[in-house]
This record gives C-alpha cells, sequence and structure tokens, in this order.
C-alpha cells in the first residue's frame, strides 16, 4: 500500500464515523438489499437536502 492509500483509508474511515446515525438508519444487509432498488428508500426524508439528493441519484 502506497502512502496515499492509506491516507484515502483513514479520511474514508472518518467520512463513515461522521456519519454513522445515518448508516444505522440501515438495519441490515437483507433490508439494504431488497430496498436499494426502489429510489424512496435511498436517502433519509430530510426537505433541507432533498435537492442534493437529487443531485447524488444522477
Amino acid at each position: 500500500m502506497k502512502k496515499r492509500d492509506i491516507i484515502e483509508l483513514i479520511e474514508a474511515n472518518n467520512v463513515i464515523e461522521e456519519h454513522q446515525d445515518l448508516l444505522s438508519t440501515i438495519q441490515n444487509k437483507t433490508y439494504w438489499s431488497s430496498s436499494y432498488k426502489n429510489e424512496k428508500y435511498w436517502f433519509p426524508d430530510i426537505k433541507e437536502f432533498e435537492e442534493y439528493f437529487k443531485v447524488l441519484k444522477k
């Protein structure tokens, strides 16, 4: 592994830790695998971020 790869892994881990509350909404892999096909389950229902979620969907 290169230094750059290690830094990217650390940064990715930090992102996961920062968004742990959001990630906890995914109950288990079975729930997620059956729900990911339906776009209404992709993001939480937060009106303030609705425009950002539309950009991410694209």
